[in-house]
């Protein structure tokens, strides 16, 4: 009875892995379909489903990061009122970085391309300059 029990359990460990996987992966998809001129709106609506808060948080906060420091500043100042509690930054760059660690080549791809999507166009030139050089944070 406990060995059936326990197999019960090993079957809907690896069920709940593969849903997170393809939950993942859809999120991903619409990212990239947003990224090929797909509705932002939708692929939004989609992301919202599709991603927990904190994925979501997690995400943000990486794309946040990525930015030069000057920008990612003034990001943050638009994103927290003095008056909001403000989240604690080392358990959200540890979320971030779980999620990094776990997320396909894909994923990281589609983030990173939305976040510098959203960039104003004289950021997102300064960025693609400073990937091109080759240079690591």
């Amino acid at each position: 009875m406990a060995v059936s029990r326990r197999f019960d359990e090993i079957v809907a460990d690896k069920v709940a892995a593969r849903r997170l996987f393809e939950r993942r992966e859809q999120a991903a998809r619409f990212i990239l379909d947003g990224l090929d001129g797909g509705d932002w709106l939708e692929v939004s609506a989609q992301i919202a489903r599709k991603l927990t808060e904190q994925e979501r948080t997690a995400l943000l906060i990486t794309v946040v990061k990525s930015l030069p420091d000057e920008i990612s500043s003034q990001a943050l100042d638009a994103l927290f009122d003095p008056g909001v509690p403000m989240y604690d930054a080392k358990e959200q760059m540890h979320a971030a970085n779980f999620w990094a660690d776990q997320a396909s080549p894909a994923e990281i791809r589609a983030f990173v391309s939305a976040g510098i999507k959203r960039m104003p166009p004289e950021t997102r030139q300064s960025m693609r300059t400073w990937l091109n050089k080759g240079e690591t944070p």
